[in-house]
């Protein structure tokens, strides 16, 4: 449905393996099309250590958010 430049889309499914692609020290927003697996992917990265991980929700939420940041600018 959409990619915002520089993110990592990594599936539920394959979140368990694939965390140590990722830096802990990095700050990461999840998301999805509907909001639930988003919220299973925050709970999954912070107990793998992860402090920075906010669950931005909906995808067109979080796109509407960010075209209202960018435009900001």
């Amino acid at each position: 449905m959409g990619h915002v430049i520089g993110s990592v889309n990594i599936s539920l499914g394959t979140m368990r393996e694939r965390y140590v692609e990722l830096d802990t020290s990095k700050t990461y927003i999840t998301c999805c099309s509907h909001g639930l697996r988003s919220l299973k992917v925050e709970s999954i990265l912070k107990d793998k250590g992860f402090k920075n991980v906010y669950n931005g929700g909906t995808w067109s939420d979080l796109e509407e958010m960010i075209n209202q940041m960018s435009s900001k600018k």
